[in-house]
């Protein structure tokens, strides 16, 4: 009996699914970091001024310390909330490289694709194999893709926006995504209360933010990035991809 129509249908059966656990896994795995983010803060050196950022990276609030007028005074709040901004942007990368981060509890590594469901096509043609190989080649450039699109994303948002308070009584520069400068009116901190301040620093924080622009620097990064675009997309629809190449039907 010939056997060998069987163990090829086998081989590329397993090659298969193979090639989905590891284009799955590094989706996975981009999710789970994502998913994983926390609040992050950070404060000036003095200790006067502590700015908090949401899960998503975004300004949340700020907060004052009690004696931040003897601890750096007036002139010293603005270069104190610029400080204690890059300290908060500095802890919120820390954790996306982290590598300890935990995972939940009973998940070892990245969710495994459910069993698919699909008829082969001829194990044997010749189209069939290079779809297979042009699946493999996809997870390997989509990995070899994963600094260069951080890079991307980086330059993407290396422009200055500036924003300020609705009463223009704070301005602030955001530079490359960092926190450059922070302009306080004199008088008005003189005589507003603490509480007033916090908001009103956040207030202009959030206004400069890049975020705010409608054109989302993260997904036009995706553009230059098809390969690592398409794994992102294997993620929702592995099946749907495969069959697309004419690996299966």
């Amino acid at each position: 009996m010939n056997t060998g129509g069987a163990e090829s249908l086998q081989g590329i059966a397993a090659d298969l699914a193979e090639t989905q656990r590891e284009l799955s896994g590094l989706a996975g795995e981009l999710r789970r970091r994502a998913a994983a983010m926390q609040p992050a803060s950070g404060q000036d050196p003095e200790g006067a001024v502590t700015v908090h950022l949401d899960a998503e990276g975004g300004f949340d609030r700020v907060s004052l310390g009690e004696d931040w007028r003897e601890d750096v005074g007036v002139d010293g709040l603005g270069p104190a909330v610029a400080q204690a901004s890059q300290q908060a942007a500095t802890a919120r990368m820390q954790q996306w490289s982290d590598e300890s981060i935990e995972r939940p509890e009973g998940e070892d590594a990245a969710p495994q694709p459910a069993p698919m469901s699909f008829r082969l096509g001829d194990p044997t043609s010749t189209e069939a194999r290079a779809s297979l190989d042009q699946l493999r080649e996809l997870a390997a450039t989509a990995e070899s893709q994963l600094e260069g699109f951080a890079a991307a994303i980086k330059a993407a948002q290396n422009t200055e926006t500036a924003g300020s308070s609705p009463d223009r009584s704070v301005r602030v520069v955001i530079s490359a995504n960092i926190v450059s400068k922070v302009e306080i009116d004199r008088r008005w901190a003189e005589n507003a209360s603490d509480g007033l301040i916090e908001r009103t620093i956040a207030d202009a924080l959030r206004s400069a933010s890049p975020e705010r622009n409608p054109a989302d620097a993260r997904e036009q990064a995706w553009s230059g990035f098809p390969e690592l675009a398409a794994v992102r997309e294997l993620a929702h629809n592995p099946e749907d991809l495969m069959r697309r190449l004419g690996v299966i039907r």
